[in-house]
């Protein structure tokens, strides 16, 4: 049995120590009162038993809690855990596919064991200590499904598409005539949304990103990050899937946007951007090129220009320069779920691109940016973002391109004092963004999550 006394008792012994002899401190640490009853501590929970259908865990408390939560993790002080709500019962029941889902999200590959620590606390205050913590040996079901391994982080290639992913699985004493499916969906039982890849009569199959993409659309997962997805092989002629449990992959949503406006549907590459605080932003990695507002109406010719094709200004770079817009439209343009970066979001960039990335090389574009120390490194646009030097339009013709120079929007220049307002922004190689009236500009915007 696993509880807090020792703890308790340390924390206490270390208070005690940090104070005069004379002093007397009392600590009082608020105990949920809830007693763990089944099952017991240091138990076996081996899905490969074909004799147990089910789980139970139970637990007692006698103060009029109106809900619980069944807590799992693999610390034994509960740290990073799963809740699991129970409502106002004191039990929860788990099929065995229902709590092998539970082992996969910690990661249990088929087969393997890990020690899961567990215990029950109020609804209404998850942060009070538990009176009992215990721990079981989790073992998940031995598999059908060899490849790919289980729990596998793939993350899907866009614009490589076509890249494939590879299944195989164990067809012993099944019929070699047999046909099958590979079923993939949101829920270890298949109960779900499933989506259905035919194979044939085969025990290997490679899977295209673009397929597994389709996969994580009809799922509704959230965008532009990793995600459980379940996969099984089913026998089409018994209509039935072959493992008992199925395979799991965490699947990262592929890192394109596709915005639609009216008739006009173009694609855009994303990218995260880490932050040295630990925060993170996906931001539209590529200059917008849309000639439409997102509402699908054409923006008027005067408030949207592009590069045209000279000898030094390739295609290449009229759509890495993408269109430029005037300042007085800057938040009109916005693809849906997009929002313009504020002024100090950008130099947040910048700034963390020279310190933690070593120089601003790693948010620059190595083709398309043309003059910036590291352009031949490794480093060059190693954090994805891919920033040129696309310039400006100034008097009605294109201004600064393929020199050190980028302009950008930015949310709130419009509203600085004097010598402000400002339209955008120009990075000039030096460590300092300068706020600027150099307009028409290029666009790039960071998503909201909506």
């Amino acid at each position: 049995m696993k509880n807090l006394a020792n703890i308790l008792c340390f924390v206490s012994l270390l208070l005690l120590c940090s104070c005069r002899s004379n002093d007397i401190i009392e600590v009082e640490v608020p105990l949920s009162g809830i007693m763990l009853a089944s099952p017991s501590d240091g138990i076996g929970i081996n899905l490969n038993d074909n004799n147990v259908l089910e789980y139970t865990f139970t637990w007692d408390e006698k103060s009029g809690t109106e809900n619980y939560t069944l807590i799992f993790s693999l610390n034994e002080h509960l740290l990073n855990p799963v809740y699991i709500s129970a409502g106002n019962a004191t039990s929860k029941t788990f099929t065995a596919k229902q709590i092998d889902e539970y082992f996969a999200i910690f990661g249990i590959v088929g087969g393997a064991t890990k020690t899961i620590y567990w215990s029950v606390k109020p609804s209404a205050a998850l942060g009070i200590a538990s009176n009992e913590i215990r721990s079981f040996a989790a073992t998940r079901v031995k598999t059908r499904l060899l490849k790919p391994d289980d729990m596998s982080e793939i993350q899907l290639l866009w614009p490589e598409t076509s890249t494939t992913l590879q299944f195989i699985w164990d067809t012993e004493g099944i019929d070699p005539e047999t046909e099958f499916d590979i079923v993939l969906g949101n829920t270890a039982e298949m109960n779900g949304i499933v989506s259905t890849i035919p194979v044939g009569k085969v025990n290997t199959a490679d899977i295209t990103h673009e397929q597994l993409q389709a996969a994580l659309t009809l799922f509704q997962v959230s965008r532009f990050s990793f995600s459980n997805v379940y996969w099984n092989i089913r026998n089409r002629t018994k209509s039935e899937l072959i493992s008992s449990i199925s395979g799991v992959i965490n699947l990262g949503d592929m890192m394109m946007f596709e915005d639609v406006r009216g008739d006009e549907r173009i694609k855009y590459k994303v990218a995260r951007i880490t932050y040295s605080d630990g925060s993170s932003h996906i931001w539209l990695a590529e200059n917008l090129r849309a000639k439409n507002y997102p509402d699908g109406t054409a923006i008027e010719s005067a408030n949207v220009k592009e590069a045209s094709e000279t000898s030094a200004i390739t295609a290449g770079h009229v759509k890495a320069y993408g269109c430029y817009y005037t300042y007085w439209i800057q938040d009109r343009i916005a693809p849906q779920g997009f929002r313009l970066p504020t002024f100090r979001e950008w130099e947040i960039l910048f700034e963390d691109a020279r310190i933690v990335g070593g120089s601003f090389a790693v948010i620059k574009d190595p083709v398309y940016y043309e003059t910036f120390d590291g352009k031949n490194s490794p480093e060059a646009n190693s954090w994805g973002l891919g920033l040129v030097s696309a310039g400006n339009f100034n008097g009605g013709s294109l201004s600064n391109a393929k020199r050190e120079y980028c302009y950008y929007y930015a949310s709130g220049l419009m509203s600085m004092p004097a010598p402000g307002p400002y339209h955008n922004f120009v990075h000039d190689g030096g460590w300092t963004l300068w706020p600027t009236w150099g307009t028409p500009s290029p666009a790039r915007f960071i998503y909201t999550g909506e």
